[in-house]
């Protein structure tokens, strides 16, 4: 597969901010908005923001439009999605990729938005960022995401990430294009058109507040699925506040649960890698060759590509 790549994003351009899921609190927006604007970028915010159905930004039909309109505008260089939530997976019929894929844009967020990260590649063979939305940028520690997008976007090459905090399940060595995000959203994707190509690729995954028994289910089904097995790596991160909730405690925790969904694989394995819920959200480039390297050293992520065409 040919990857699609946006233009590098530069002082001046201008951003587009859209809520593809739940709406945003405006002034979470608004400070966002300003945050961008402070660092030399301009900012168009689509009004379906203001929308309210429930916790959504509008109809999916709604919300598919909006999306469209700032995919389809020549002016903005990049989207960046307000919110997570819920139901994006079932945004994805309401829109047409066969016009989506006539465009190249940056696009960034993650939690809910990982279905249509990973949809744009199935569907559009173009390259998306699993990273902060709007309101991440807008936190009080929104100067290191900030820093972290201007780097990912840039078309400047990428160094490569020691990532010391992470633990090694399995040893190896590994190169492959990106996929992945919130696991819950992303295996809802098995089986259907919007599934990204496993063959070669890294994946990764992180969760939120998801039982555990659940989590060991999704694994299980991946791996009937043998999609493990065409993998060249596989990369987990955070999984924060993770439920127990059965009548009966769930013996297992996350790391034992990927450790026995993995035995036997011959890729490396690593996890507590610094992307997910938590504090630590590292943009992972959707559709991007990467090399995932797991030895005595310690783990090395290099990336392999830029997500976006260089100056």
């Amino acid at each position: 597969m040919t990857i699609k790549k946006p233009d590098a994003l530069v002082k001046g351009d201008t951003i587009g901010i859209v809520a593809t899921s739940r709406w945003l609190d405006p002034q979470k927006l608004q400070k966002c908005a300003k945050n961008f604007e402070d660092a030399g970028f301009k900012v168009k915010i689509h009004p379906n923001n203001g929308l309210r159905l429930h916790e959504w930004a509008g109809s999916l039909p709604e919300r598919a439009k909006a999306f469209t309109e700032y995919w389809c505008d020549p002016d903005i260089k990049a989207i960046v999605t307000a919110a997570g939530g819920t139901r994006t997976l079932h945004l994805l019929e309401h829109l047409d990729f066969n016009i989506l894929k006539q465009h190249q844009k940056i696009l960034i967020g993650y939690s809910d938005n990982t279905a249509l990260l990973n949809a744009l590649l199935a569907k559009s063979e173009t390259a998306t960022l699993h990273g902060p939305d709007a309101g991440r940028f807008s936190a009080d520690d929104g100067s290191k995401y900030l820093k972290d997008f201007f780097n990912v976007t840039s078309g400047k090459k990428l160094t490569p990430d020691q990532w010391t905090d992470s633990k090694i399940l399995n040893y190896g060595e590994g190169e492959g294009h990106l996929i992945g995000g919130n696991l819950c959203i992303f295996t809802y994707l098995m089986g259907s058109e919007y599934a990204p190509d496993f063959k070669d690729a890294i994946l990764f995954i992180e969760d939120e507040m998801e039982e555990l028994r659940n989590i060991d289910r999704m694994l299980l089904q991946l791996k009937r699925l043998g999609k493990f097995e065409d993998l060249s790596g596989i990369i987990v991160g955070g999984f924060s506040m993770n439920l127990n909730n059965g009548r009966l405690p769930f013996p297992y925790e996350v790391e034992d649960l990927i450790k026995e969904h993995t035995k036997g694989l011959n890729i490396p394995v690593v996890v507590d890698a610094p992307f997910g819920h938590g504090n630590d959200l590292k943009i992972m480039p959707i559709g991007t060759r990467v090399k995932l390297t797991a030895d005595k050293t310690g783990v090395t992520y290099t990336p392999m590509d830029t997500p976006v065409n260089a100056l």
